[in-house]
């Protein structure tokens, strides 16, 4: 309550009664008895001057990206009759000093506004306060804080890359001529529409009539609601991961759902960890990307399974940190359920000894680092995607 000045104060009152007495100067008793006095009237100041007001905070976006930011803003109401004091408030935001703010003298009934911005350096969960108000003596020897807002928070998404996924797989890399050559090869599949020929598709679906009557060939386009799938799997588990290949891979989960999902892909999501149910949508999915960290998982092959059996058809791409034996025979078992399985590999060492080639079943990624995540994969799915 008394502040350390108004300590200091009272030491010196009773320094000055101390020398008081050793003189015999009645003028030091009567200053020592008004700097021990003073931060006491103070305290009492301060405990029966209890302004009524009012705090609202808001935090708009209440999700946001890596090195995005959310706007505070404060609203402070004065509900009681008279004029309310200078008041300090104080609302900590992790990992920085957070916001600090004076408000001036308020008349009853009236408003004042501040705002604020909040950084996200780091995915997670960032926390906001509690807020805190200062109430102090003019003289600083005396204050009284008490909370007037509840800890609030943010979610912060995973950074992300932009990549391009084609409209029915039209590029022209080996992984977009592999699921156009499984999608042409249904049988189960009806006539739908009519499209521009690209390199890697199967002559025997040219429509000549049409190509006769335009200056391109025409394919015979099949209804691919299967093919528009994606199944995203992100690998959790401890052993798999360094801290730095586990955010690449937390990242390029993100990057995957949030592509496919904004080309008009259905996404399936979820991560390898114990009881963890796919993501009814890609928000949800991010929520559990922006808190995700390393867990007990399930055995790999089943939880590609459990991705695959989702799809009939489509990619799955699985996500992990090192190469291993169980993630390399689960794509290629994963078929009929998926078109193509696609291995992202995040830890450097291992990326770069299998990156950006063609497995027994599938494809390997290298997904170690923003760039070579793009690189690797405009190199599957090549030119002519957009």
């Amino acid at each position: 309550m008394i502040t350390r000045y108004g300590f200091a104060l009272m030491i010196s009152g009773l320094a000055a009664a101390a020398l008081g007495r050793v003189f015999g100067v009645i003028e030091l008793y009567v200053l020592a008895a008004g700097l021990v006095v003073l931060p006491f009237l103070a305290a009492l100041t301060v405990l029966l001057s209890r302004p009524r007001l009012r705090m609202t905070r808001i935090i708009t976006p209440s999700r946001i990206f890596v090195n995005e930011s959310a706007r505070v803003d404060l609203v402070v109401h004065n509900v009681g009759w008279h004029t309310s004091p200078v008041v300090r408030l104080n609302d900590p935001v992790a990992g920085t000093i957070g916001a600090q703010l004076s408000v001036t003298p308020l008349r009853p009934r009236r408003d004042a506004r501040a705002t604020y911005r909040l950084p996200s350096e780091r995915r997670g969960r960032l926390e906001i306060g509690p807020m805190r108000m200062q109430r102090r003596d003019p003289f600083g020897l005396a204050s009284r804080i008490r909370v007037v807002a509840p800890v609030a928070g943010v979610l912060v998404h995973p950074s992300w890359q932009p990549l391009d996924f084609p409209d029915r797989w039209a590029g022209s890399g080996p992984l977009a001529l592999l699921i156009r050559r499984r999608l042409l090869a249904r049988q189960t599949e009806e006539f739908h529409s009519l499209r521009t020929y690209v390199p890697g598709d199967d002559l025997r679906r040219v429509h000549w009539k049409q190509s006769a009557r335009s200056e391109e060939l025409k394919i015979k386009q099949t209804d691919p609601e299967a093919v528009q799938r994606v199944g995203i799997l992100l690998d959790v588990a401890a052993e798999q991961h360094t801290a730095e290949s586990f955010e690449a891979a937390v990242s390029a989960a993100a990057s995957f759902a949030l592509s496919a999902e904004r080309a008009g892909f259905k996404v399936h999501a979820t991560t390898s960890a114990v009881g963890d149910s796919p993501a009814a949508d890609i928000d949800e999915f991010l929520d559990t990307l922006a808190l995700a960290a390393t867990a007990p998982s399930r055995p790999l092959s089943d939880a590609i399974n459990d991705v695959t059996r989702w799809l009939e058809g489509g990619m799955v791409v699985v996500i992990t940190g090192r190469s291993h034996p169980d993630a390399l025979a689960a794509l290629r078992n994963s078929s009929p359920g998926a078109d193509a399985g696609v291995l992202v590999l995040c830890e450097a060492a291992a990326a770069s000894q299998l990156a950006d080639g063609f497995i027994r079943g599938g494809f390997v990624m290298d997904g170690s680092r923003p760039d070579a995540l793009v690189r690797s994969w405009t190199r599957l799915i090549g030119p002519g995607a957009a």
